[in-house]
């Protein structure tokens, strides 16, 4: 999959749903002539700024009109190639589509479990790419990893780092579980 920040084609896409753009986005001209674009949440929400803005990963974004909302990772798609900037038209991204690691963590009932990948890209920048989850009532909480320790050719050679319950647990995870979906297990008190 290939993404590129042009918010042009991204309003073009909403109009020809017949919505308005201005519910996804507002548009502020600066005191120096330039432009600034506010985000509002169906954009927020969308795969267009979940790739652009926040490279597949999980984070909590302050909307223009100040609403906070928590954005899932986007599950199967793995940045494959960066751009060399954000936000720039002209810069594309590319992601591979994968299954993604199963990752099962055994831990304290109602516990939040979280998964960090941090690595550097084949454009040479540090990307994070976060995901969480809460564990059930058995205490069983499952994610999906979709990079692996084992690719430096696509700068993935990093160990995962799973938290839950004030403990912290390195885990590598082979190309092989990424594509397949193998599952992984980790235990953390």
């Amino acid at each position: 999959m290939v993404v590129d920040d042009d918010l042009g084609t991204i309003g073009a896409a909403i109009v020809g749903r017949g919505e308005n753009p201005r519910e996804w986005y507002g548009r502020e001209l600066l005191a120096d002539g330039s432009v600034a674009y506010g985000f509002r949440g169906p954009l927020v929400r969308s795969i267009y700024f979940r790739l652009t803005r926040l490279a597949g990963s999980e984070a909590t974004v302050v909307t223009s009109d100040g609403v906070s909302e928590t954005v899932p990772a986007a599950r199967g798609l793995r940045l494959a190639i960066d751009s060399a900037r954000d936000d720039e038209i002209g810069f594309a991204r590319v992601y591979e589509v994968v299954r993604g690691a199963s990752l099962r963590v055994r831990t304290a009932p109602g516990a939040a479990v979280v998964a960090r990948y941090e690595w550097r890209s084949d454009a040479g920048r540090s990307r994070t790419h976060e995901q969480s989850a809460v564990a059930d009532a058995a205490g069983e909480a499952v994610l999906s990893l979709p990079y692996s320790s084992d690719r430096p050719d696509l700068g993935h050679a990093s160990a995962w780092r799973i938290a839950a319950a004030g403990a912290t647990r390195e885990l590598r995870v082979s190309d092989e579980d990424v594509r397949a979906g193998n599952e992984r297990t980790v235990t953390l008190p």
